[in-house]
């Protein structure tokens, strides 16, 4: 008899398998920030030179997804840019 995986064995993809990701943008003081979307990992530089050689050590070996905040957009969600929006 074959045994049958659980469920939760078959759809969750191992930790080395999944990607990692990344934000860097720019805090209100002007430094340059860098961290994963779980909070567990991350750090604050004054170059964005420097926030990405941190996310490119801390992501070696394994893939990751670097997302780049523009300083202008920093701050924005769904809700600001709702109320943006000029009332008809």
């Amino acid at each position: 008899m074959i045994p049958i995986a659980k469920l939760g064995e078959a759809v969750a993809a191992p930790r080395s398998q999944r990607k990692t990701v990344f934000r860097i943008f720019q805090d209100a003081r002007g430094r340059w920030c860098a961290a994963t979307d779980d909070g567990m990992t991350g750090g604050t530089f004054f170059a964005r030179e420097a926030a990405l050689r941190f996310v490119r050590r801390e992501a070696t070996g394994t893939p990751a997804l670097v997302l780049h905040i523009a300083p202008e957009m920093a701050g924005l969600g769904n809700l600001t840019l709702s109320h943006a929006r000029p009332h008809a």
